[in-house]
């Protein structure tokens, strides 16, 4: 969910193509992996949806011309064994049977979603009990983040569900959604981030992922193209590295965190450049003229430079904030990046082996969605859409990769009073003081 637009933080890296020859020889690992195992019974209906799935997404592949002639036979080879395991009508009809009556089949989700948001919609679905109860009733499901995603037509009793993956500041996304929608249709909004300015009372709001460790329990019954399409998301993690090679200026970065020795590692937003203020004051509808003549563009190098960057800047935001000219969302978010940079300027200060890529600032490596780079130690700094899980976190749970999270501080009532006082950078001094030694054991 990458400081990524649309992930619960800022900006979504660009999607490489995939090699041709390479799907193939993915596919076929995925089929080997995903076999029944001794406790589940071969006629299963999951054997049958996964041929179902695979089926189509082969025909897919060979229309596109992305299949080898060997990749193919196999592929084929394993459809058929999985027709084997079809049961006869007689035995289907008596498992229909022997269903209690009554009892409503859990119905398909259906999410109408771009990429990668397909992905860590999945997680939040794989990880959150509470939302999978929710769907768990005789009605579709529809999940979105556009209205314009939706169907002409859909069921009278379809729920749907309104992702907003960075934070909900006002009621505009659901109004937004309820005009699309049918009257009275049964509209559930899920948010990665902060909606503690929005009521409740237009729609419920729920979190997309849970609070605490995320683990991955449940599992949903989705439609034919929202699996095919989580498949192939599955594909591109196991391919990532090889996307990451074919950029030009990164292949020897590229192999050296692939294969290297453990490093600390953070790819994302840090401090304050152009862009970003550019971008927060699009997101937040803030004037950019306000910092045309303040100076804070510069990387911090040392916990000095830091510290006499958040002693100017700290009171500098603390005064359009209270002057009304910024809100408490963009303040945050704000404060938030500067801590980042001065974690990381404390990091590198500490002669720690580090991997910092940055916002728009040459190749990005995706070292997040992907099963490889498991030697590293990830930084976590949280979202600067708000506080608890978001798309990064799920990324790491799921791939069962190292990392540690660090606590910024997202509170108001506690970060203001510090930027007026200019004594941000104590709190952030105290926040190192305390997650250092962990960080140190890590890299041993």
């Amino acid at each position: 969910m990458p400081d990524f637009v649309g992930s619960g933080s800022v900006l979504v890296p660009p999607v490489l193509p995939v090699p041709p020859v390479l799907p193939a020889v993915v596919v076929v690992l995925l089929l080997f992996m995903e076999q029944p195992t001794a406790s589940e019974p071969l006629a299963s209906s999951a054997c049958l949806a996964k041929s179902l799935r695979f089926k189509r997404i082969l025909v897919g592949c060979r229309k596109a011309g992305r299949r080898s002639a060997f990749g193919l036979l196999r592929v084929q080879a394993k459809l058929h064994q999985f027709r084997r395991m079809r049961p006869p009508p007689e035995s289907r009809d008596s498992s229909s049977a022997a269903q209690p009556q009554g009892v409503a089949r859990e119905p398909m989700v259906r999410m109408l979603l771009r990429s990668p948001q397909i992905w860590w919609a999945f997680l939040g679905l794989r990880s959150n009990s509470a939302l999978t109860r929710l769907m768990q009733t005789a009605a579709p499901v529809i999940l979105f983040d556009d209205p314009v995603r939706l169907p002409q037509n859909s069921p009278a009793n379809t729920r749907y569900f309104l992702v907003c993956w960075d934070g909900l500041i006002d009621q505009q996304p659901i109004e937004d959604a309820r005009r699309a929608l049918p009257p009275d249709a049964d509209l559930i909004v899920l948010v990665v981030g902060d909606f503690s300015s929005v009521s409740n009372e237009p729609a419920p709001i729920l979190r997309l992922y849970p609070d605490g460790e995320l683990q991955y329990r449940e599992r949903p019954r989705f439609d034919l193209r929202s699996a095919a399409r989580i498949l192939f998301a599955k594909i591109r993690s196991v391919v990532t590295p090889l996307k990451n090679l074919m950029q030009r200026g990164s292949r020897l970065q590229t192999l050296r965190l692939l294969f290297g020795s453990p490093q600390i590692v953070f790819c994302g937003s840090i401090g304050m450049t152009p862009p970003l203020i550019d971008m927060l004051c699009r997101r937040y509808s803030v004037d950019p003229a306000l910092f045309a003549g303040h100076r804070f563009f510069s990387t911090q190098q040392s916990p000095e430079d830091g510290a006499t960057s958040l002693a100017v800047d700290g009171p500098f935001l603390a005064d359009l904030y209270d002057r009304g000219q910024i809100g408490q969302l963009f303040f945050l978010s704000v404060i938030h990046l500067l801590g980042r940079e001065y974690f990381v300027a404390r990091i590198r200060h500490a002669g720690l082996p580090l991997y910092v890529n940055r916002f728009a600032e040459g190749s990005y490596i995706d070292v997040y969605s992907t099963p490889f780079y498991k030697q590293h130690v990830f930084l976590d700094f949280g979202s600067v859409v708000g506080s608890g899980n978001y798309p990064r976190i799920a990324d790491l749970t799921w791939f069962g990769k190292t990392f540690l999270r660090i606590d910024l501080e997202g509170r108001l009532d506690r970060l203001l009073p510090l930027a007026r006082s200019a004594a941000l950078a104590a709190l952030f001094e105290a926040e190192w003081n305390r997650k250092s030694p962990a960080l140190l054991q890590d890299m041993r």
